[in-house]
């Protein structure tokens, strides 16, 4: 598979994202998109996120810039993690709910 889109919530365990996606990216994906919950890019910078992966979004409020949605996203890839992740945050995933993490 080459195309893998991340879902970065926010919790404690974002610092350890970076590492992920390099493993990521030697052993398994050859292109990666992450998005990333409003909290998650208040606890790790976004650019930090853009120097390991393709492309970088962040859950915010709509502007006026033309950044392809969600579900655009999700047809994009053909594989999706989300890291770090809790039971609830799969959980909600899994019963198609929104998180705000």
């Amino acid at each position: 598979m080459d195309r893998l889109l991340v879902v970065v919530a926010g919790f404690v365990a974002v610092l350890n994202v970076p590492s992920y996606l390099a493993a990521l990216r030697a052993g398994l994906a050859g292109e990666i998109r992450v998005i990333m919950t409003s909290q998650a890019a208040r606890m790790l910078p976004p650019s930090t996120v853009a120097l390991i992966c393709d492309g970088v979004f962040v859950d915010q409020e709509p502007t006026a810039e033309k950044r392809p949605g969600h579900i655009e996203l999700a047809r994009w890839g053909e594989m999706f993690v989300i890291l770090p992740a809790t039971a609830n945050v799969i959980g909600q995933s899994a019963n198609g709910l929104g998180a705000t993490c």
